[in-house]
C-alpha cells in the first residue's frame, strides 16, 4: 500500500513538471548538425511545390486575358488596372514581414494550407466584383495574401530539404509551375467563349485549390533528415528527446527553471524580423536590386496581352504569343540546370544573364509591331525569364544562413511591398499619359542599372578590398 501511494505522489509531480509552459520550439531552425535529405521524399516536395505554384498563380499571370474585357466594361482606366495589379503584389510581398515569426511557430504546412483558403476565396469572389474597391479587397487583398503564404511556404521547404541538389530541384519544381504559361491561355480563350467571365474566374478558383492538397506534403524535413538526431522521435514536426519519456519513469523530477528575459518591444521586433541583416551591404545591395528587376518583369508579364491589344492583334493570337513564352520558358527551366551545373557561373552571373535577354526583347517588343518579330521577342523573354526563375530564390538562399532564411526572404518581400506601392501608381501614370513604350524604356533602364551596382560591388569586394588585405598580410609577416 505504500508503494502505491508512492507512486500515485510521483505521477502528480512528474505531471507537473511535464506540462511546464516553456518556449515552444522555433520550426525554423533545424540545429546545426542538420543535413538535407537531398533526394528521397523532397521529390515529392518538388513536385508538390511546382504544383501548387502552378496552381495558384494563373489568376495573376492570366490576369490580362482573364479580366481585360471585364475592366472594359466597367472603364476601369490603365491606373487603376496597374494600381490593383500592384496592390495586389505589395500585399503579398508583404506577408514576408511575418515570415520570420510565422515560421517559428508554425510548420510550412500549416501556413501552406491558409494559403490556398485565401487564394480561392479571392479569386472566387473576383466573379462578383463590381468596381475598383470591390477587386482591391477581392484580388488584391485577399488573392495577394493567399499567394504570398503558399509561395513562401513552397520556396522555404525546398531550401530545407535540398542543398547540394538545390539547383537541379528549383528548376524541375519551377519546370511544373511553367507548363501552366503554356495551357492556360487557351483554356482561358476557350472557356470565356463558352461559359464567360463568371465560368473562367470560378475554373481557376477551383483550380487553385490543388495548391491545399500539395501543402498537405510538406512533411517536417526532420523526418527525412540523414542524421536525425540521436535518441530522437519527431513530434509535430519537432524532436523530442526519449529522456522526456523516462521523467515517467523516475521518482523525482525537478521542475524546470525558467528565466523569462524582459526585452523591450523595439528589440523584440528587430530580433523577431532579425534586422541585423541590414547591416550587410551586399545583403541590401541583393535585395534593392531583385526588388526593382522582379517589379518590371512583373508588370511587363501581366500587360503583354493590354499591349498586344493595343497594337490589334486579337485574342487567338495573343494566347498562341503567350504560350510560345510559355514553352520557351518552361523548356529552359528544365534544360538550365543539367547545362548551368557544367558551368563554373555563379547564381547572380545567370541571373544576370537572364535579365539581359529579357530587357532585350522587352526593347524589341516595344519597337515592333510585326507579329512574328514580336514572337521572336516574347521566346527570348522566355528564355530570360527561365533563368530568372530559376536563380532569383538561389541568390539569397546562397548569402544568408539557412537558420535566418525565412527573415531574408521576409525582408525582400517587405522592399518588395514598399517599391510596389510607391512605383505602381506612378508606371501606370507614366503609361497613361506616355504609353507602354516608354513604360517599358523606363522598366529596362532600372534592371540594367541594378545589375550594374551589383558589378561594382562585386568587383570593389573582390579585387579592391582583397588586395588590401593581401598587402596588409605581406607588410605583418614582413615584421
Amino acid at each position: 500500500m505504500e508503494k502505491a501511494d508512492e507512486k500515485l505522489t510521483i505521477k502528480p509531480k512528474v505531471y507537473n513538471a511535464t506540462t511546464q509552459k516553456v518556449k515552444r520550439k522555433n520550426k525554423s531552425d533545424l540545429g546545426e548538425d542538420y543535413v538535407a535529405p537531398d533526394g528521397g521524399w523532397g521529390w515529392v516536395v518538388c513536385v508538390a511545390a511546382g504544383l501548387s505554384n502552378m496552381a495558384v498563380f494563373p489568376g495573376l499571370q492570366q490576369f490580362g486575358l482573364i479580366y481585360k474585357h471585364r475592366l472594359e466594361d466597367l472603364s476601369m482606366s490603365s491606373t487603376k488596372i496597374t494600381t490593383i495589379i500592384n496592390v495586389q503584389y505589395a500585399l503579398c510581398s508583404l506577408t514576408g514581414l511575418i515570415n520570420g515569426m510565422m515560421f517559428r511557430k508554425f510548420t510550412f504546412r500549416e501556413v501552406g494550407i491558409l494559403g490556398a483558403v485565401l487564394v480561392f476565396s479571392g479569386l472566387l469572389s473576383t466573379a462578383w466584383s463590381q468596381s475598383f474597391v470591390h477587386y482591391l479587397i477581392s484580388f488584391s487583398l485577399l488573392y495577394g495574401l493567399g499567394m504570398g503564404f503558399t509561395t513562401s511556404s513552397a520556396s522555404l521547404v525546398l531550401n530545407t530539404y535540398f542543398k547540394e541538389k538545390r539547383r537541379k530541384a528549383t528548376g524541375f519544381s519551377w519546370t511544373i509551375t511553367g507548363i501552366g504559361p503554356i495551357a492556360f491561355p487557351h483554356l482561358v480563350v476557350l472557356i470565356l467563349s463558352h461559359y464567360g467571365y463568371f465560368g473562367a474566374v470560378s475554373t481557376f478558383a477551383a483550380i487553385s485549390l490543388h495548391s491545399l492538397l500539395a501543402a498537405i506534403c510538406y512533411q517536417p524535413a526532420l523526418r527525412h533528415s540523414k542524421n536525425p538526431p540521436k535518441d530522437a522521435k519527431l513530434e509535430n514536426g519537432t524532436a523530442k528527446t526519449e529522456a522526456a519519456e523516462l521523467l515517467e519513469k523516475s521518482e523525482e523530477v525537478k521542475p524546470p527553471k525558467i528565466e523569462e528575459e524582459k526585452i523591450g518591444f523595439v528589440k523584440k521586433f528587430i530580433k523577431d524580423l532579425d534586422l541585423a541583416l541590414l547591416k550587410d551591404f551586399t545583403f541590401v545591395n541583393i535585395l534593392v536590386g531583385l526588388t526593382i528587376i522582379i517589379f518590371g518583369e512583373l508588370n511587363f508579364s501581366i500587360l503583354v496581352p493590354f499591349i498586344l491589344s493595343d497594337s490589334g492583334f486579337e485574342d487567338h493570337q495573343i494566347s498562341l504569343a503567350m504560350s510560345i513564352l510559355g514553352a520557351v520558358d518552361i523548356t529552359m527551366r528544365f534544360v538550365a540546370p543539367f547545362v548551368t551545373q557544367k558551368l563554373s557561373l555563379g547564381n547572380k552571373t545567370l541571373f544576370g544573364i537572364g535579365i539581359l535577354c529579357i530587357s532585350t526583347g522587352r526593347c524589341i517588343v516595344a519597337l515592333s509591331s510585326e507579329y512574328y518579330v514580336i514572337i521572336f521577342a516574347l521566346a527570348l523573354v522566355g528564355f530570360g525569364k527561365a533563368l530568372r526563375t530559376i536563380f532569383n530564390p538561389l541568390i539569397v538562399a546562397g548569402y544568408v544562413p539557412l537558420k535566418r532564411l525565412p527573415a531574408a526572404y521576409g525582408l525582400q518581400f517587405v522592399f518588395t511591398a514598399v517599391f510596389a506601392l510607391a512605383a505602381g501608381p506612378v508606371l501606370g501614370l507614366i503609361k497613361q499619359y506616355w504609353g507602354y513604350s516608354f513604360a517599358i524604356h523606363i522598366i529596362n533602364t532600372l534592371s540594367v542599372s541594378c545589375l550594374a551596382s551589383w558589378a561594382i560591388e562585386a568587383f570593389v569586394s573582390n579585387y579592391i578590398l582583397n588586395k588590401g588585405d593581401k598587402k596588409s598580410t605581406q607588410s605583418t609577416t614582413s615584421l
